[in-house]
């Protein structure tokens, strides 16, 4: 599927589950950037396919840039250290056991597909 460049990956519930409703041998789901070329595509699964399961995605991570602030009420109380934080960005690769718990969780047309990992699941960097 393609979803924004550098965005926060976040798609149409109905066109995903339609896309997984269109094959039965999905052995791994990727979510690309409409902008980018396809022309990595292949080396990209082929990389990520090796540690995608059901608690594991691989994906782009970016920097966090903004200022993230820890608020108590109407109070600041934290300026939080962004030197460990990463944004998810696409590409996103997925088992497809992860974006049908996504879907199953969803609480409208819109799916975070990192939604789908449970508690202590991880997200590795997309190798290259």
């Amino acid at each position: 599927m393609d979803v924004p460049a550098d965005a926060p990956v976040r798609v149409d519930g109905l066109a995903l589950t339609a896309a997984l409703a269109e094959v039965e041998d999905v052995h791994v789901v990727v979510l690309w950037p409409a902008a980018r070329s396809r022309a990595d595509l292949p080396a990209v699964v082929e990389g990520a396919r090796a540690s995608v399961a059901p608690e594991v995605a691989v994906a782009a991570l970016a920097p966090v840039t903004d200022a993230v602030k820890r608020v108590e009420g109407d109070r600041v109380v934290e300026t939080v250290d962004r030197s460990a934080l990463r944004r998810v960005v696409a590409p996103l690769v997925l088992h497809p056991v992860t974006a049908r718990r996504a879907l199953a969780a969803a609480d409208g047309g819109v799916v975070s597909p990192l939604d789908g990992l449970g508690s202590g699941g991880r997200v590795l960097p997309l190798p290259g």
